[in-house]
């Protein structure tokens, strides 16, 4: 399947209907309002539809209209992932802030911890996180103890096991008790 198909499968073609086609809007449009990059933008095109109702990108990811190859948005499709993407960021201010001690107390990992963990690179482990509405949900946000940037999200321990153990994942070294980096 070549990425056109991906995204253009059920997208009303307004070739040759130009007044149709001005009232959508194209990628550099839809970037400005949102704020994402085109490149990000049109990465999602060439990318499995994202289903997940809570993921802003989900709203952008099949254009409407098309006119030949040229995506084009709604600005309703706009509207939606900015609705998402300050439901997420509210989401992201009600967990809670924990000390890396208290992190590593209540077994709670970061995406790198659990990427590691299962031997994969982390962006598998955000593919999982992006895609998949039965993973896990952060439960807190963890400080980066002394380093800078944003707090990290962090997902119990168990929870991350049990959905693996669910989706026939296996955790290299199951046998023993995994560790949690500190």
């Amino acid at each position: 399947m070549n990425s056109r198909a991906r995204w253009a499968a059920g997208a009303l073609d307004l070739t040759g209907d130009i007044k149709a086609a001005s009232e959508y809007l194209e990628i550099g449009r839809v970037a400005d309002a949102t704020g994402l990059s085109t490149n990000t933008i049109a990465d999602s095109l060439t990318r499995r539809e994202i289903t997940n109702p809570a993921n802003p990108r989900g709203a952008l990811c099949r254009p409407v209209a098309r006119v030949g190859d040229v995506p084009l948005w709604s600005q309703e499709q706009v509207d939606e992932y900015l609705r998402r993407q300050a439901a997420q960021e509210g989401n992201d201010n009600d967990l809670p802030l924990v000390t890396t001690a208290e992190a590593t107390e209540r077994q709670l990992v970061s995406t790198e911890e659990i990427a590691t963990l299962f031997d994969l690179h982390d962006q598998t482990v955000r593919r999982w996180q992006r895609y998949d509405e039965t993973y896990p949900a952060a439960v807190a946000r963890r400080d980066r103890n002394g380093r800078s940037g944003p707090p990290e999200h962090v997902r119990e321990l168990a929870a991350v096991l049990r959905w693996a153990a669910e989706k026939g994942i296996e955790v290299p070294g199951a046998h023993t008790a995994p560790a949690v980096a500190s």
